[in-house]
C-alpha cells in the first residue's frame, strides 16, 4: 500500500466516522453546552421573561462533585492484581508507581474532573496519554572556588559550564617556593556559572476535547481498544511539531476543515474571534491542523491488518508506525449498549429543563403584568403623559368620576400553578438523574414533611444512580486509561527512579516490569 493510498483510507474513515463537525453528535455537544451556559433560546419575545432555566448546569456540577468524591478520596484509584504468591510485591509496586503518575505527576483532580464533566454534558470525555520528558532547569553559581572544586562539581551528571573565569588567589603570597626552593606557580580562583538539567520522563495525561476525536462507526463499545478507526485532530503549531521532531517546512500545506460549532458554542464570551489567525508573521507560530490516526489497516500486504499510527498534516505524511495500544481513554456516565456513545445529563432534563424555561418565563410575566397592571381609559378625560408615567405618589388628572375614566383590566393569578409545575418537573428530573435536593443533607422540615422511612428510600434511590454512574466512568475510562500509563511506562522507560511513595523512598525501575491487563478499580462508594 502505498502512502497515498493509506491516506485515501483514512480519509473514507474519516468521512463515515462518529463526532464529525457538521454532525448530528456535534449539533447537540454545541447545544448541551448552550444549555450548560444559560445562553438564550433564540425564541425570545421583545418585552416578555427571557429568562433561562439551569438545570443542565445545576444537574452537571451536582453529580460531578458527588462521583469524583470516591475517586479523590483515597491513595489510589486502581490496584493491578498479582499473577501469583511471588508477584504480590512487584503488583502492589507497579500499582503505587502508577497511582503516583496519574495523581500526583499530572493534575490528577483536573484531569478527572474534566473527563467526568466531558462525559456528563457531552455523553463521552476523553483523555490522551503520551510519553513525555521533562526537564527541570537550575541555574547555579560558584565563586572562589579551587581547581579540585570545580573538577568534583563537573561530575554531576546533568551539568553544563555557562560562564567561567579565573583569577589568581590574593590569599597565595607572592613569590612563594617548594621545598626544592622553586618558584610555585600562582594558584587560580574559579567563578563559575552552571545549569543543572534533570530530566524527568513519565506518562503525561491530558483531557481532550470532545469534538476534537473521531471514531470509527463500528464501535460498538466505550473503550477505544480494538476500534477499527480513531482519530484524534487539534491545532498545533510549526514550532510544536517541529519539537516533537518532525521536518515540516514554514509554507506546508493544511487541510481545510469546516468551522467547528462546539468551539464556537464553548467560547463563552464571544470574544476570542478567529483564536489559530497569528499577527506577529513569525513562521514558527503558525497553525495548522495536525491528525493523528489509529486504524487497523494492512499495509504489508499480509491478509491480516494491523494497528498503525499515522499522523498527517493536509496530504503531507510525517509518521507511519505500527503500534500496539491507542493511547485514548473513553469516559462514558450512561451507558447505551452496542454504541460508542452514550446518555448524557443533557439527554437527560433537556426537555425539562426547556418546559421549565417556558414556566419560569409565564410566572415571571404574570407577576410583571400584576404588579404593572393594565387599565382602559377615556382618553377624552384622562391626561395620558400622566398615566403613562407611573410612579409612587404620582397624580393622575382625570376629568369627572376616575372611576368611570380608568378601570383597571384584571390579570389572573397562575402563580401558584406554575410553581406547582415547577415542583413536579424538579421531581421528575432527580427521579432521572439521581441527584437531589436533599442529597446534600436533610432540610429542617424532613421530620415534619416526610416520613423517616420514605425520606430513607429516597436517598438510597439516589444514591444508587449516583453510584451507578460512577462505577460506569469507573470501568469504562479509569479501567482503560490506567492500562495505557502502565503499558507506555512499560515501553518507553529508560532508567530507574527512586521516589517516596507510601511513607518510603524506594527505587522503581518500569523496565523490569511486566505486561498486566488484570486491574480491579478501587472506588470508596459510602
Amino acid at each position: 500500500m502505498s502512502d497515498d493510498e493509506l491516506l485515501g483510507a483514512i480519509s473514507a474513515a474519516e468521512e463515515t466516522a462518529l463526532g464529525s463537525v457538521q454532525g448530528a453528535i456535534s449539533s447537540d455537544r454545541a447545544d448541551a453546552i448552550d444549555r450548560y451556559y444559560g445562553k438564550p433560546y433564540g425564541d425570545e419575545q421583545p418585552g416578555r421573561s427571557t429568562v433561562v432555566s439551569r438545570d443542565v448546569a445545576d444537574v452537571v456540577e451536582g453529580v460531578v462533585a458527588n462521583v469524583v468524591k470516591p475517586f479523590v478520596g483515597g491513595d489510589k484509584v486502581v490496584q493491578f492484581e498479582p499473577f501469583g504468591p511471588e508477584d504480590e510485591d512487584q503488583a502492589e509496586q507497579e500499582t503505587d508507581y502508577v497511582n503516583f503518575v496519574a495523581l500526583e505527576r499530572n493534575s490528577g483532580f483536573v484531569w478527572l474532573v474534566s473527563a467526568i464533566k466531558d462525559a456528563l454534558l457531552l455523553r463521552t470525555g476523553y483523555v490522551k496519554c503520551s510519553w513525555s520528558v521533562r526537564s527541570d532547569v537550575i541555574s547555579e553559581t560558584y565563586i572562589g572556588q579551587s581547581e579540585e572544586e570545580v573538577a568534583l562539581l563537573l561530575q554531576d551528571d546533568g551539568v553544563e559550564v555557562v560562564q567561567h573565569s579565573e583569577y589568581p588567589d590574593p590569599s597565595m603570597p607572592m613569590g612563594a617556593m617548594d621545598e626544592q626552593g622553586m618558584p610555585l606557580p600562582p594558584a587560580m580562583l574559579h567563578d563559575v556559572k552552571v545549569r543543572r538539567t534533570k530530566p524527568t520522563e513519565f506518562v503525561s495525561i491530558d483531557p481532550v476535547p470532545p469534538n476534537e476525536i473521531l471514531v470509527s462507526e463500528r464501535s460498538r463499545c466505550p473503550s477505544l481498544q480494538g476500534v477499527d478507526f480513531v482519530q484524534h485532530r487539534t491545532r498545533k503549531s510549526l514550532s510544536e511539531l517541529r519539537q516533537a521532531g518532525y521536518d515540516v517546512p514554514d509554507d506546508i500545506s493544511d487541510s481545510e476543515v469546516d468551522s467547528d460549532i462546539e468551539d464556537m458554542a464553548r467560547d463563552r464570551f464571544g470574544e476570542s474571534g478567529d483564536s489559530f489567525d497569528d499577527a506577529t508573521g513569525d513562521a514558527a507560530r503558525r497553525v495548522v491542523m495536525y491528525k493523528e490516526s489509529y486504524l487497523l489497516i494492512d499495509r504489508d500486504g499480509d491478509g491480516i491488518a494491523e494497528l498503525r499510527r499515522v499522523c498527517q498534516v493536509g496530504q503531507t505524511l510525517l509518521t507511519d508506525e505500527e503500534t500496539e495500544i491507542v493511547p485514548i481513554a473513553a469516559f462514558s456516565g450512561v451507558l447505551v449498549p452496542h454504541q460508542h456513545i452514550g446518555m448524557s445529563v443533557y439527554d437527560l432534563v433537556e426537555d425539562l429543563a426547556k418546559i421549565k424555561t417556558a414556566l419560569m418565563r409565564s410566572y415571571l410575566d404574570n407577576r410583571y403584568l400584576q404588579n404593572n397592571g393594565r387599565a382602559a381609559v377615556d382618553v377624552t378625560r384622562v391626561n395620558i403623559d400622566d398615566f403613562l408615567v407611573s410612579r409612587p405618589g404620582g397624580v393622575v388628572r382625570v376629568e369627572g368620576d376616575p372611576s368611570s375614566a380608568i378601570v383597571p383590566i384584571i390579570t389572573p393569578d397562575t402563580s401558584s400553578g406554575a410553581l406547582q409545575g415547577l415542583e413536579y418537573l424538579d421531581s421528575v428530573r432527580e427521579n432521572r438523574t439521581g441527584y437531589t435536593r436533599n442529597s446534600a443533607g436533610i432540610d429542617n422540615d424532613a421530620l415534619t414533611n416526610r416520613t423517616a422511612s420514605g425520606m430513607s428510600m429516597q436517598l438510597s434511590q439516589s444514591q444508587m444512580r449516583l453510584e451507578m454512574i460512577a462505577r460506569t466512568i469507573a470501568e469504562t475510562g479509569i479501567r482503560d486509561l490506567f492500562r495505557i500509563v502502565h503499558a507506555l511506562t512499560l515501553k518507553h522507560s529508560s532508567k530507574a527512579e527512586k521516589i517516596r511513595l507510601n511513607g518510603e523512598w524506594v527505587a522503581v525501575n518500569p523496565r523490569e516490569w511486566v505486561r498486566r491487563t488484570d486491574l480491579s478499580v478501587v472506588i470508596g462508594l459510602g
